[in-house]
C-alpha cells in the first residue's frame, strides 16, 4: 500500500463540519496518517485503531483489535469514527468499501463530507497546576503570584490574587506557554473558598488568532503527553 502524502483538512466550528471539496484553510487541524481513532458499530463495543493513510476518497484504517479480536467488517457496513482534536472530540458517520490483508489487516472506509462536534465547549479546557503572575491592567506596579489550575483558549481560572472583582481587567503572565506577550484578560468570576483564598475566573480579551491557536496547539500536545504517561 503506498502512502500518499493527503490529509482531511477542516476547521471547527459549532455543531457540523463541511469538508466536501478539499478546503485549504490557515492553520487548519487535519485529520492525518497516525491519527489515533475510535471505531463504532451499532450494538458494539468501541475499537481503538489508527488512520494508515488518506486520499482524496478514502481513509485507510489498521484493522481495530481489543484484546487480540479484531473487529469484523462488511463492505457496505455504516460505522462511526470519533478522535479527538485540539477544539474538543468529533465525528463523522462513513461506509466501509473494502479490507485487505497486506501488509497488515486493514478496511477501507470512505472520505466523510461533515464532521459533526461532540464538545459542548467552545475549547478544550484542562486541569494543570502552574505558577503564573497577575496585574491588573489599571495598576502599574509587578506582577503578583497566583496558581493557575484549569486553563483553556478561551480563558483560565486562578488563585492567590484577591485584589480582583468582577470586572477587572488583568494581564497574566504564563511562562509555561509559548507566548511573547502577558495575556489581557477579564474576571468574570470571584469567589472566597475556605482555607484556600479567592477562586478567580478570567475571560480572555482582545487575544489575536495567532496566539489562540499557539495556545490550543500547546493543550492538545499536553493531553497527547499526559496520555503517553499514562499508557
Amino acid at each position: 500500500m503506498k502512502r500518499r502524502n493527503t490529509s482531511i483538512p477542516f476547521e471547527p466550528v459549532n455543531t457540523e463540519i463541511d469538508i466536501s471539496g478539499g478546503m485549504e484553510l490557515k492553520k487548519s487541524y487535519v485529520l492525518e496518517h497516525d491519527q489515533e481513532i475510535r471505531i463504532e458499530k451499532k450494538d458494539e463495543q468501541a475499537y481503538e485503531t489508527i488512520i494508515i493513510d488518506i486520499n482524496e476518497n478514502e481513509i485507510i484504517i489498521a484493522a481495530p483489535e481489543k484484546e487480540g479480536v479484531t473487529l469484523p467488517l462488511r463492505p457496505g457496513e455504516e460505522i462511526r469514527v470519533s478522535f479527538m482534536s485540539p477544539r474538543g472530540k468529533y465525528y463523522f458517520k462513513t461506509e466501509v468499501l473494502s479490507r485487505g490483508a497486506w501488509p497488515r489487516p486493514f478496511y477501507v472506509l470512505e472520505k466523510p463530507e461533515k464532521l459533526y462536534r461532540l464538545q459542548r465547549r467552545k475549547y478544550v479546557r484542562i486541569i494543570i497546576i502552574e505558577d503564573i503572575h497577575c496585574r491588573r491592567t489599571d495598576e502599574e506596579g509587578d506582577f503578583t503570584r497566583a496558581i493557575l489550575y484549569d486553563l483553556s483558549a478561551g480563558g483560565a481560572r486562578f488563585r492567590g490574587y484577591e485584589n480582583l472583582e468582577i470586572g477587572a481587567e488583568v494581564e497574566l503572565k504564563m511562562d509555561f506557554l509559548p507566548l511573547d506577550n502577558p495575556v489581557k484578560g477579564e474576571i468574570i468570576r470571584a469567589r472566597k473558598v475556605p482555607d484556600v483564598g479567592v477562586e478567580l475566573a478570567v475571560k480572555f480579551l482582545d487575544m489575536d488568532d495567532d496566539t489562540r491557536e499557539d495556545i490550543i496547539k500547546w493543550i492538545f500536545e499536553y493531553i497527547r503527553y499526559r496520555a503517553g504517561e499514562v499508557n
